[in-house]
């Protein structure tokens, strides 16, 4: 609206052979993408969503499945039965699982390294183990000591 800051613009038209005014203002304005219109020939009503409720919205439709209620006054016996009793997947969960698909990522992969001080890492071994040659071969490679050895190579 011009009175809130917007802009307008005046133009004659030809409507049921009568010419009129018109004013057009940001209440008139489609908010639209031109490359979308032109890709998909149609209007795509584009807007930012900055809400985790969004995220909530859009996957709860799709992974919902039946619904199911149980209820039982005695203990289950079964317990597997029981889990596969209750457990309902989807037509979206189903296909996802029967092309074996990912159904969740971690990239790039995160793996946890145990701390330890220099020369003090933890040594596990079998009870038939030769300790002798275990303590005169020298310390090994942990994962964080081959980790810092290959980070300080890359330089």
């Amino acid at each position: 609206m011009p009175e809130n800051g917007g802009g307008s613009s005046k133009v004659r038209l030809r409507l049921n052979n009568r010419w009129i005014e018109y004013e057009y203002t940001s209440k008139d304005v489609v908010p639209h993408n031109v490359w979308l219109l032109d890709r998909f020939d149609c209007h795509i009503n584009v807007e930012v969503c900055s809400s985790l409720k969004v995220i909530k919205y859009l996957l709860w439709y799709p992974f919902k499945g039946d619904t199911r209620v149980i209820g039982s006054v005695r203990t289950v016996e079964d317990e597997i039965r029981h889990y596969e009793d209750m457990r309902t997947v989807g037509a979206t969960e189903a296909f996802w699982r029967m092309y074996n698909f990912d159904l969740h990522t971690r990239f790039p992969p995160v793996k946890s390294l145990d701390i330890h001080l220099e020369e003090e890492h933890l040594i596990f071994f079998e009870p038939d183990t030769n300790l002798q040659e275990e303590v005169e071969g020298g310390p090994r490679l942990t994962q964080l000591t081959a980790f810092c050895y290959t980070t300080s190579n890359m330089k």
